[in-house]
């Protein structure tokens, strides 16, 4: 009983001690959040969809890595009690569900559009974050996440131009 009280304790001082997220720190974790979601059913469209081999590759990657961020992400906020979306927003899902009625090449080319947009305004987003961000934990989540969104930029660049590259 005495060591829960203990673990209750020191939990509640943990909280306490954390420094209130900014409204610019909020908007980052939702809007990164979001970005994290749509790049992993981004990829499963990609797995499914593409036709191109590295198109298919390039979202198993998606996947694993945004997975893995979006995880690290939830460990980041947790001492805020800050509730993640658990869904791909609105916005993301029209252009998700837009993607999902092309095949072939149509499918191909359109992802890696996509791939390239969202990886730019992302790995922008990261670099404010990692720069500006009140927050240590969230700046070094950010600085942390940054080479391998920095990765998927290229990549997306790459593939946008027409050439084989490896994510």
């Amino acid at each position: 009983m005495r060591s829960l009280q203990l673990a209750a304790s020191l939990l509640s001082l943990t909280a306490w001690a954390q420094p209130a997220l900014s409204p610019a720190d909020r908007t980052f974790v939702t809007t990164a959040a979001n970005e994290g979601l749509a790049a992993v059913e981004l990829g499963r469209l990609a797995m499914n969809l593409g036709l191109n081999k590295e198109v298919r590759d390039a979202g198993a990657r998606l996947v694993a890595d945004h997975e893995k961020a979006n995880e690290a992400l939830q460990k980041a906020v947790t001492p805020w009690s800050m509730v993640l979306p658990g869904k791909t927003d609105e916005a993301h899902q029209r252009q998700l569900d837009m993607l999902a009625q092309l095949m072939g090449s149509d499918f191909d080319s359109t992802f890696s559009k996509h791939l390239l947009v969202g990886h730019q305004r992302t790995v922008q987003l990261f670099r404010d974050q990692a720069k500006t961000g009140q927050v240590r934990a969230l700046r070094a989540f950010a600085a942390d996440t940054l080479p391998m969104l920095e990765r998927h930029l290229k990549f997306a660049k790459e593939l946008a131009r027409g050439r084989s590259a490896a994510l």
